[in-house]
């Protein structure tokens, strides 16, 4: 296997397995934290979070491990998310690559009687018709 495919799979990885390591951490802390109730738990939970954090190693309960299995396919499902609903609304095309138009561009947007057009400058104009010839403009 070359580099480029070990980048490839191995580095968009690597965040979840630290998200992982976090969250195995955290369900190691709330399973041995004191509480009567959720709020308790939790608030206890991030109060003594640093003494768990001391110890790099995660624990080998299956409870703690389902908590960093569970975060990170959380945490992927949302950038995952994210991603696809990024709004890319040119594919392959870089932004910027715009140019001025001209009356090529506006021709189809015209009608062929002048006096049927309303004025935008000296060389552009659009049509007044509400129903052009052609349903594409």
């Amino acid at each position: 296997m070359n580099t480029a495919k070990i980048k490839k799979y191995i580095l968009p990885t690597l965040p979840y397995i630290f998200v992982f390591w976090f969250f195995c951490k955290f369900g190691e802390e709330d399973r041995i934290s004191n509480g009567a109730d959720v709020i308790h738990r939790l608030t206890n939970t991030m109060i003594s979070l640093n003494k768990v954090m001391a110890n790099p190693m995660i624990s080998l309960n299956i409870r703690d491990i389902f908590v960093g299995i569970f975060g990170a396919a959380g945490v992927y499902a949302i950038v995952y998310i994210r991603k696809k609903n990024a709004k890319k609304y040119r594919k392959d095309v870089e932004y910027g690559s715009a140019r001025w138009g001209n009356k090529k561009d506006i021709e189809p947007f015209a009608d062929l009687k002048s006096e049927k057009n309303i004025i935008l400058t000296a060389t552009e104009s659009l049509t007044l018709n509400s129903r052009p010839k052609n349903p594409k403009y």
